[in-house]
């Protein structure tokens, strides 16, 4: 959790928060797979349902979305 300037650490490492917002899950699947880690928007929808077994993939919900740099 945090906000666009907000710094935190992790693995060794300083960073920072460029944009926080809220984006429905399609808009992530679609347009942010590769920043997520993942080769296509099918990957990273098969990894949500995974670890969201319950709530599935629903393709509007709205989820907060964060952007960070090393800093």
């Amino acid at each position: 959790f945090g906000y666009s300037g907000d710094k935190f650490k992790a693995f060794g490492a300083t960073f920072e928060f460029t944009n926080v917002e809220r984006k429905d899950l399609y808009n992530i699947a679609q347009f942010y797979y590769a920043k997520e880690g993942f080769t296509n928007p099918q990957e990273f929808i098969d990894c949500w349902k995974s670890i969201h077994p319950r709530s599935g993939y629903l393709s509007v919900q709205k989820v907060w979305f964060h952007e960070f740099k090393k800093v």
